[in-house]
């Protein structure tokens, strides 16, 4: 819903594409927060996970209110989260990306302000090239590209989220969102709202209505945006939509695909494009698909066969009728 700004001030809106104004998690987080255990006069919220990246790791603990004083005596630290059950600490130097964990335990410390690791290209990194984005595209990637360390090319190559580099501003960023028929990586708002949740794709794909999928896209997409412009959740690509063929009960994953023919996958995977990523409608697009999974995927875990050691043996024939076209159809129909 848009914000109660006064008439002087730009007005913001949930589903706006535009980055929100500063602060909002730290404030919503702040008000929700109770006393801990610790020596250091610190806040702790159950069920947690602050933050979108950490500062450091592993550090052993007896419970939350160590973890708090372990937070206060690291000049960098904003915000902390406890495995109860490991009884680790996690430090971090933002409130961003929270999400809700049954495990875990998180606060923050008090008068500290955390960095922006939201939003790129802020602050004294905005006149960096890669930011300028009068630049050719091409030119900014190699720019960027060029400052990323060899020992933090891992890190940016991990399924599924890749680490911030605070040192030129890059924030962390999760590419997964699993999201074929509702997002799946997020939970509710505090205020009660929640992602909306369709139909598993195998019952639209039995509509023989791509409308309706290209609809959900849509929803979908409003929402990833939404809790993206939020603070909440630090994604804007998904791994949707499944347009694997539906051969095998066996297969483990029936209930992901649109069905047994590569047509009718293909058609509704390239509906849940245009619905999700709105191209052309705006600057940048709404959200992002990545289609999966290449190529020939049938089993997932089977008798002790699985996904990972699986050899399939797929005729040239069978690739170009059965397997291929789906991915095809969503491609250049679509640009997914």
């Amino acid at each position: 819903s848009p914000s109660t700004a006064t008439p002087s001030t730009p007005t913001w809106s949930l589903c706006s594409t535009s980055p929100p104004p500063p602060g909002p998690a730290l404030m919503r987080l702040s008000l929700s927060l109770v006393a801990a255990g610790g020596s250091t006069q610190c806040s702790v919220v159950p069920g947690q996970i602050v933050g979108s990246s950490q500062i450091a790791t592993k550090i052993a603990v007896a419970d939350a209110g160590a973890c708090c004083d372990a937070c206060a005596a690291n000049p960098d630290c904003v915000a902390y989260t406890y495995a109860m059950s490991t009884k680790l600490c996690f430090l971090k130097d933002n409130v961003q990306g929270n999400t809700t964990h049954g495990d875990r335990q998180s606060g923050v410390v008090p008068g500290r302000q955390p960095k922006d690791h939201w939003n790129a290209c802020a602050g004294n990194f905005s006149t960096l090239p890669f930011c300028n984005e009068s630049l050719p595209q091409e030119q900014r990637l190699a720019d960027l590209v060029q400052r990323i360390q060899d020992t933090e090319i891992g890190a940016q190559l991990t399924a599924r989220q890749s680490s911030s580099v605070p040192r030129i501003g890059l924030p962390a960023y999760y590419w997964g969102t699993n999201a074929i028929h509702g997002l799946q990586n997020v939970g509710c708002l505090k205020d009660g709202q929640c992602p909306t949740s369709f139909p598993a794709p195998c019952a639209l794909g039995a509509t023989f209505n791509p409308q309706n999928v290209q609809d959900m896209g849509e929803i979908l997409g409003v929402e990833e945006r939404a809790y993206y412009n939020e603070q909440v959740h630090d994604s804007l690509d998904t791994w949707s939509p499944t347009i694997n063929l539906n051969r095998d009960p066996r297969w483990g994953r029936n209930v992901e695909s649109f069905g047994e023919d590569p047509l009718v996958c293909g058609l509704n995977g390239a509906a849940y494009t245009r619905g999700l990523q709105q191209e052309g409608k705006d600057k940048y697009l709404q959200a992002v698909v990545t289609l999966k999974h290449w190529m020939a995927y049938t089993v997932e875990d089977y008798h002790g066969t699985t996904r990972h050691n699986v050899d399939s043996k797929v005729s040239a024939w069978d690739m170009v009728t059965s397997y291929l076209p789906q991915w095809e159809i969503a491609v250049k129909e679509a640009g997914a």
